[in-house]
């Protein structure tokens, strides 16, 4: 086995009413379920969370009905290149206090610039990798720490001020919240 459906998008079921076995689908690695299995046995039927760090995306843009984070592939190069921004990579728009990423010091944007259809979140760190994972969006920073347990550290590749550095963050209670 190598994942498990979790979803599937299925667009002539919107519009028919009728569920098809069609569409795009949605799946989680098996090693993933089987480290994620004692929480949701232990929860018993109720909500298991996957574990955060304390920080949201800088990086922000107009969708039709919401505002969107994305990662820095969004830009072009000319204009990662004016802002000093690495190629890849998840803007730390803010760090909320009291969290892992806090206590290992990472670092939220201090100055906002807005641009046609969105804003970012300047003078904080990028991470662009977890435990040496490319990452370019939030939901590659939440794959990287999903089968992550209390007391778990995970190693951030983090660009501050042009330079890259590796930060070690570890799990506690308050990124299960």
């Amino acid at each position: 086995m190598i994942g498990i459906n979790t979803q599937i998008y299925s667009p002539s079921g919107q519009s028919t009413g009728v569920g098809q076995s069609a569409g795009v689908g949605f799946a989680i690695p098996v090693n993933t379920a089987k480290n994620l299995l004692p929480r949701l046995q232990a929860a018993g039927g109720q909500e298991v969370r996957a574990p955060t760090l304390g920080v949201a995306a800088g990086l922000l843009v107009r969708g039709q009905q919401q505002t969107l984070a994305v990662g820095l592939s969004v830009l072009s190069s000319a204009g990662k290149q004016e802002l000093g921004l690495p190629e890849r990579g998840l803007v730390i728009g803010e760090v909320t206090p009291g969290t892992p990423a806090a206590r290992a010091g990472l670092q939220g944007g201090t100055r906002t610039e807005a641009f046609r259809g969105g804003a970012i979140r300047l003078g904080g760190d990028v991470i662009t990798a977890v435990n040496g994972k490319p990452v370019d969006a939030l939901e590659d920073l939440q794959a990287g720490l999903i089968d992550r347990k209390e007391g778990d550290t995970v190693t951030l590749t983090v660009v501050r001020a042009g330079e890259s550095r590796e930060v070690k963050v570890t799990l506690d209670e308050t990124s299960f919240r």
